[in-house]
């Protein structure tokens, strides 16, 4: 009989969490939510768990914060498992040598908790073969990949899209007000906050924008920023004219490119 885990799944994101519980509840493991370090670290005082999944930035409490402590309580072996959209060598370096025993970039699919859950709890490497990641050409809406992250369920993945798009103009606001107000640390925590959430929704030109942004915000300029922050306000905006045109895009199979915009 197939093993049932008890897990925690730790993110401030609503879509990656929810996403997340329903991969590891269809592999038959049960599922302990919240989103916030905080309430994590009370969880596992109060309860078993066999893996943690942590997601590294949040605010207040972040991961690293919550699994040291998590960790200063444990009375056994507890692995937990860094979740983040990006990080360099050096932060993975940082969150391994800060006591988490694996890091691992969101969006995961079932196949990656697979061997997560493998290698953690159950002590075995996988040797499976990893495929190459397919080449993501740079179109405004990708419905193939789209699906891809939400294991091929239209319904899900709409979910998932409608809740992108619902909610980008507030974070849109609080992603340029943080930068008019030079407060580099709000800045990097909302756009940590969108990035997490557009992995999941098939939108490669936006993803490679915030990307970048993400990216400079580490060490550059206040002036390299303003550049990268430009092209991000205008491929959100090509997003929403997309979706003001477009506005089932699951109800077909047409993979939209930029030149459907004009």
């Amino acid at each position: 009989m197939k093993p049932s885990y008890d897990i925690l799944a730790v993110d401030d994101n609503a879509a990656n969490l929810h996403l997340l519980e329903l991969q590891l509840t269809e592999l038959g493991h049960k599922v302990t939510t919240t989103s916030n370090g905080v309430s994590a670290v009370d969880l596992c005082r109060e309860n078993h768990f066999d893996l943690v999944f942590m997601d590294v930035r949040m605010p207040g409490m972040n991961g690293l914060e919550a699994t040291k402590k998590i960790l200063e309580q444990a009375t056994e072996i507890l692995p937990i498992v860094g979740l983040t959209a990006y990080a360099t060598r050096e932060e993975r370096r940082d969150y391994l040598n800060g006591g988490m025993s694996q890091v691992v970039i969101k969006p995961i699919r079932i196949d990656g908790l697979k061997s997560v859950l493998r290698r953690q709890i159950e002590n075995i490497e996988s040797k499976a073969p990893v495929a190459a990641p397919r080449k993501i050409e740079e179109i405004v809406f990708d419905r193939e990949l789209s699906l891809s992250t939400a294991n091929d369920r239209p319904e899900l993945a709409d979910e998932l899209f409608q809740l992108l798009i619902t909610t980008l103009p507030e974070d849109q606001t609080q992603i340029n007000i943080a930068f008019r107000n030079k407060d580099r640390q709000v800045l990097r925590e909302a756009v940590h906050k969108l990035h997490g959430a557009i992995r999941y929704c098939g939108v490669p030109r936006l993803g490679s924008a915030i990307t970048k942004l993400e990216t400079l915000l580490k060490t550059s300029s206040q002036g390299d920023i303003r550049g990268a922050l430009d092209i991000v306000n205008s491929e959100i905006s090509s997003l929403m004219i997309w979706h003001h045109e477009n506005s089932d895009p699951f109800g077909n199979s047409i993979t939209i490119t930029p030149k459907n915009l004009g």
